[in-house]
C-alpha cells in the first residue's frame, strides 16, 4: 500500500478544519507580511518554484473539504517541501509531518500527489 505524507501548520483554514498546509500557511504570512523580507523571499522562490513544477488542480464544490498529500515515493518534491517548512518555522510557525496510508476517499491524483476527503467528511457528504 502507497504511504503519502503532508505538512501542516498549526494556522487554522478557513474553509475545513483542517490546519493549513505548508503551501496555504506560506501564502498567508508573506501576503500578511507576517515576515521578514528575506524569508519572504525565500519563500515565494520555493512557492515559484511549485508553481512551475506542479500542477494546481481545481476541486469542484463536492470536494471542498479534501486535504492534499504527496506521494511517499516522491522524495524530490519532499526535499523542496523542507525549504518551505524552515521558513515557517523559522518565522514561529509550528509545521508537523504527518504519514499515511489512508488518507480517506481519494478525488483527485497525479503523478506527485492526491487530494482525499478524510473519511470522517466522505461519510457525512454520502
Amino acid at each position: 500500500m502507497e504511504r503519502y505524507v503532508r505538512f501542516c501548520s498549526n494556522l487554522p483554514g478557513s474553509r475545513t478544519r483542517a490546519p493549513l498546509g505548508v503551501f496555504h500557511a506560506a501564502s498567508k504570512i508573506t501576503e500578511a507580511d507576517a515576515i521578514d523580507p528575506w524569508s519572504a523571499g525565500r519563500a515565494e522562490e520555493v512557492l515559484r518554484w511549485f508553481n512551475a513544477h506542479l500542477t494546481a488542480p481545481h476541486l469542484d464544490a463536492s470536494q471542498q473539504g479534501a486535504l492534499f498529500w504527496f506521494r511517499g515515493e516522491c522524495r524530490d518534491m519532499v526535499r523542496r517541501l523542507w525549504e518551505l517548512v524552515h521558513v515557517l518555522r523559522e518565522n514561529d510557525v509550528s509545521v508537523e509531518l504527518v504519514r499515511t496510508r489512508n488518507p480517506g476517499r481519494v478525488c483527485y491524483a497525479d503523478a506527485y500527489q492526491i487530494a482525499a476527503i478524510p473519511w470522517r467528511q466522505s461519510l457525512r457528504r454520502c
